[in-house]
């Protein structure tokens, strides 16, 4: 059976996501999506599809790969 998310998992991961490529205007372009969908969605007034949701997911995993890249490159340095 499959488990319903909260709203807040999607509100908080578009959030993220528009953090992390600069601002809202960037992951909608970055989405291909209406800014109104994108703001429905980030506002939790109805879920993002499952298949924009993945591209999300896909970005923030990008994201946190490069950071730990980042800090690996950073140790290497320092050790």
């Amino acid at each position: 059976m499959e488990m319903p998310v909260p709203k807040d998992v999607f509100m908080r991961a578009l959030r993220r996501a528009a953090l992390g490529l600069g601002s809202v205007e960037a992951l909608r372009a970055h989405l291909g999506v209406q800014m109104s969908a994108l703001c429905s969605w980030m506002e939790g007034e109805t879920p993002p599809p499952t298949t924009i949701f993945l591209r999300v997911v896909d970005l923030l995993a990008d994201e946190e790969l490069a950071a730990i890249k980042q800090g690996m490159r950073g140790q290497s340095a320092v050790g």
